[in-house]
């Protein structure tokens, strides 16, 4: 039988005393310590299957370009971030090694604030947002769920479906919320 992922990750940060410095590089102090930990132990090829991942060093390289890049220059960061994006339709762990770089920019207001625009890439595409053509690219379903009699309460509820699921997914649990408040706006 399969262990789930986050047993062995939690053991790995357990294992490692609640954080690591790798790839040579200055890493943020506190809790951010546990999350490089966490994916410290993505390369344990007992935790997980590499077979369909980018080399490392090729992966290392493109992350490299694209932090290498003058934030001023949006047309850069996406030509060096759109190949990034590509890679991870097919490896998903370039979206862990991507923010696990941007770790400071999410702990430290001035990286963040100097790394604006690279910040805001990373975001829109993980929001869904960045516009991007490749397979998958496009914002999920919205739908608003409004009271019968048009009057509503001023209570808005937003619901949020995780893993791929569809607004079709989400019908009883907004009906659910409805039944709790027959007057708000479910989105």
């Amino acid at each position: 039988k399969e262990k789930p992922l986050l047993e062995p990750l939690a053991a790995a940060v357990d294992a490692a005393g609640g954080g690591s410095a790798t790839n040579g590089e200055a890493q943020p102090s506190g809790e951010v310590q546990d999350i490089f930990a966490a994916l410290d132990a993505i390369e344990d090829p007992k935790i997980f299957d590499k077979s369909q991942c980018v080399p490392a060093e090729k992966r290392d390289a493109m992350i490299h370009k694209l932090w290498s890049v003058a934030d001023a220059d949006t047309d850069a960061l996406r030509a060096a971030y759109d190949p990034l994006i590509d890679a991870a339709v097919y490896d998903g762990n370039i979206s862990f090694w991507l923010w696990r770089r941007a770790l400071p920019l999410l702990s430290d207001d001035a990286e963040r604030a100097r790394r604006k625009n690279l910040f805001g890439l990373l975001v829109d595409n993980q929001s869904g947002l960045y516009v991007h053509k490749r397979a998958g690219a496009s914002m999920n379903e919205v739908g608003l769920d409004g009271p019968a009699d048009g009057n509503p309460s001023g209570i808005v509820i937003f619901l949020f479906g995780w893993g791929g699921g569809s607004r079709a997914d989400m019908d009883d649990i907004t009906a659910f919320y409805r039944k709790l408040h027959p007057k708000a706006v479910v989105v």
